[in-house]
């Protein structure tokens, strides 16, 4: 399948029809049809079953459409990247962060970053620590955030601050005139905390002397 026809193939699954695929592509309709029976033709199997003057995918297609969008969200990536240099924005960065520091750092830290480098593009991705951990092998990003200084050999890592934890509680509670709490305060109450499988999780378990039983 060459590069074109994998536009057609991608756009086709994602909008899911002729018409919305053309105008992501900017071509006309018949040329795209062109495009996908020549593509079904070198393949030898159909990519979609025409019912009603509908498109479904066949099962041939929804196969391989994971591997298709992959390879041309790299292409868009390479035609970005393209563009960048031929209008003079040679430079990029791309950092991956887990959902706290994205939200509560990263906006300040790119805007400051921005307002000095008004011609580096900027590129960020939100997502879990084991995610971030791949994307930093696979160069999708050259820096990462995260709540958890505790990486593999092949990622450096440097601490830049720390963080302790808060409890959120309603209005009128009991325990909320107190200036801070333990957790042997809390053992008795209902919770809402990290899942156990994170690094907060994993540093609450630790606490000795109490036991919280997550709930169903």
């Amino acid at each position: 399948m060459r590069a074109r026809q994998m536009e057609v193939f991608t756009a086709i699954m994602r909008a899911g029809t002729v018409t919305a695929a053309a105008r992501m592509l900017n071509i006309s309709q018949p040329a795209l049809r062109q495009i996908l029976l020549h593509t079904e033709d070198e393949l030898g199997f159909p990519l979609f079953d025409r019912i009603r003057g509908r498109l479904h995918p066949t099962p041939e297609a929804i196969g391989i459409f994971p591997e298709a969008e992959r390879i041309f969200a790299y292409l868009e990536g390479l035609r970005q990247k393209t563009a960048d240099l031929r209008h003079g924005r040679a430079g990029l960065v791309r950092i991956a962060a887990s959902t706290p520091p994205a939200m509560a750092v990263l906006p300040g830290a790119l805007a400051a970053f921005r307002a000095r480098h008004p011609e580096i593009l900027l590129r960020s991705h939100i997502a879990p620590l084991a995610s971030m951990i791949r994307i930093l092998r696979e160069g999708d990003a050259g820096l990462a955030l995260a709540l958890d200084d505790r990486l593999a050999p092949d990622i450096a890592a440097e601490v830049l601050s720390g963080v302790g934890f808060a409890c959120l509680l309603p209005a009128g509670h009991p325990l909320a005139a107190q200036e801070s709490l333990s957790l042997a305060d809390l053992a008795e109450a209902p919770l809402i905390f990290y899942r156990g499988d994170t690094r907060p999780g994993e540093e609450l378990a630790r606490v000795e002397g109490v036991t919280l039983t997550p709930q169903p």
